[in-house]
């Protein structure tokens, strides 16, 4: 399936949320058979999406962070230029969205996302991260100190081997 256009994740994301049995789970089913990079970039457009209501953006925070945990080791084996778009797109988007709840729902998928790339050696791959929890803690924004302590809560582990 080409997902040419937001109006199509929009659809398939509405249709996960209705009350029909049978339009949620074909539209589950859509969803659950992509393939792992497209599926990532998918919700995590669906997030960035500044058109989309708050209702989609949270369902697409969720099921990102489902997805996260459910498939932690292959997540690692994307792309590399695909995965740090999408670990960049999420920052991003913790930055500017307005909505409480939203923000709350990006922080558990961005935790997560920082819980699958701490090696078995406890080395964390993604060091923007620390440097976004960083900057959030000293800005003046108190809604991106509260994030960043959300995500440090959440994994605390993040800082790894980098606080040795």
């Amino acid at each position: 399936v080409g997902w040419s256009n937001m109006s199509e994740i929009r659809d398939l994301l509405n249709s996960i949320l209705s009350v029909e049995a049978e339009t949620r789970n074909l539209a589950e089913e859509q969803l659950n058979g992509l393939a792992l990079p497209v599926k990532f970039q998918l919700l995590v457009s669906a997030i960035r999406d500044h058109q989309n209501p708050i209702e989609i953006k949270t369902l697409a925070a969720v099921l990102l962070r489902r997805m996260i945990l459910k498939v932690t080791d292959e997540l690692m084996q994307i792309d590399s230029g695909i995965l740090g778009a999408c670990r960049a797109e999420l920052l991003e988007a913790l930055q500017t969205e307005k909505e409480g709840m939203v923000r709350r729902k990006i922080c558990d998928a961005v935790a997560e996302l920082a819980r699958a790339a701490i090696d078995e050696s406890n080395v964390n791959n993604w060091p923007e991260i620390l440097q976004f929890l960083f900057s959030c803690c000293s800005e003046e924004h108190p809604t991106m100190y509260e994030s960043a302590l959300h995500i440090i809560r959440i994994v605390p582990a993040v800082f790894a081997n980098q606080m040795e």
